[in-house]
């Protein structure tokens, strides 16, 4: 199924160009693109983006396909022409009128494909996307909160290394003193050793 989307009012000409339905709102694309179908668009919105990007959507830019024939009839016109066929004997055949197909351009199969808009061809300079705006913000703040948590083992794991450490000491000065408590061999160690009081969290 070939759709089209124009906010302008570009209807009719993109009926021309083949379209079975054309929609004014990029919200309904999301509802009636399947697999396979195709998307000649006046305007290339973040919806369409998304679709191309995360879908796969066959889309092409509206001002790349001729504005007289729809690819069909373009494609039938140059292979009549082709085998011979004039301008009007191919417009019979087609059911249109003669100065449009003399007007109309050769159709060129690899100028089209080309055309089609994929995610490695589109332009990045157009307005992020809602989805890509999410996900970077997503990815930020994920790296913020690695970086954050690393902050935090590494912090509590000096500060366990130092009471480790003021345990020790206070050890040492029971040993010396026995007839001190744990509680104040303690202090007398906090007192003795300041640079390992501050590290701890």
């Amino acid at each position: 199924m070939k759709y089209g989307f124009s906010r302008t009012g570009g209807d009719a000409a993109l009926l021309r160009k083949g379209c079975s339905k054309v929609l004014s709102k990029d919200i309904d694309l999301l509802h009636v693109m399947k697999s396979g179908d195709e998307l000649v668009a006046d305007e290339i919105t973040p919806i369409i983006r998304d679709g191309i990007d995360e879908y796969g959507w066959r889309v092409i830019k509206s001002e790349d396909v001729a504005l007289s024939l729809t690819f069909d009839q373009e494609q039938t016109a140059d292979y009549m022409k082709a085998l011979g066929y004039t301008a009007a004997e191919v417009a019979k055949s087609l059911n249109i009128d003669a100065a449009t197909v003399a007007k109309s351009a050769p159709f060129d199969s690899d100028r089209l494909s080309k055309a089609y808009i994929t995610p490695a061809n589109r332009k990045d300079d157009s307005p992020k996307s809602a989805l890509q705006e999410a996900r970077e913000g997503m990815a930020e703040l994920a790296k913020t909160f690695t970086e954050s948590l690393a902050k935090i083992k590494k912090v509590n794991s000096e500060s366990d290394d130092a009471e480790e450490q003021l345990e020790a000491a206070a050890e040492n000065i029971r040993k010396s003193q026995p007839s001190l408590t744990r509680e104040q061999a303690l202090s007398k160690a906090y007192s003795l050793h300041p640079e390992l009081v501050g590290r701890i969290a």
